[in-house]
């Protein structure tokens, strides 16, 4: 099954992009995954609702009316990680294409919220938009492992 994953902003240079970059490559042979980093044009606003629609239209533009969309919010379904992998494995087992949206640093606009079929949280600690794409593109790795069997996860 495709799964995207949809992440605002870009990663900044350096270790953060670089570690990005690995947990992509560790997941090429386990999974048909595509990784997005909508730049979001802000320019001069400031202003927060504002930014958030924003980054809610072009979110929602990259979504198909099909898509099981999953919401990575502090306030989501929590997860132990094999917990994680055996939802993957039932969601895989689905129909619709599963879409992971991670929003910018003020979080995500409403409507983004009510699209999403459900949501999904990392930690019940606040994370940064950066820290939050290598935790969760981890967790896909370790519950690629998991589902295998492979040595990984003790």
């Amino acid at each position: 099954m495709k799964t995207r994953f949809i992440t605002i902003g870009k990663s900044r240079k350096g270790h953060v992009s670089e570690a990005v970059a690995d947990w992509l490559k560790r997941l090429k042979p386990y999974l048909s995954f595509e990784y997005e980093e909508l730049a979001v044009r802000t320019g001069q606003v400031s202003e927060r609702a504002a930014v958030m629609r924003m980054e809610a239209d072009a979110l929602l533009k990259r979504v198909e009316p099909g898509d099981f969309i999953v919401l990575l919010d502090e306030r989501g379904q929590a997860f132990t990680s094999p917990g994680f992998a055996a939802w993957l494995q039932e969601r895989f087992n689905g129909s619709r294409p599963m879409v992971f949206v991670a929003g910018g640093a003020f979080g995500v606009e409403g409507r983004v919220r009510d699209r999403a079929d459900t949501s999904l949280s990392l930690s019940k600690m606040t994370l940064t938009h950066q820290m939050a794409r290598l935790l969760f593109l981890e967790q896909v790795f370790r519950a690629m492992k998991i589902l295998r069997n492979e040595r990984y996860h003790y």
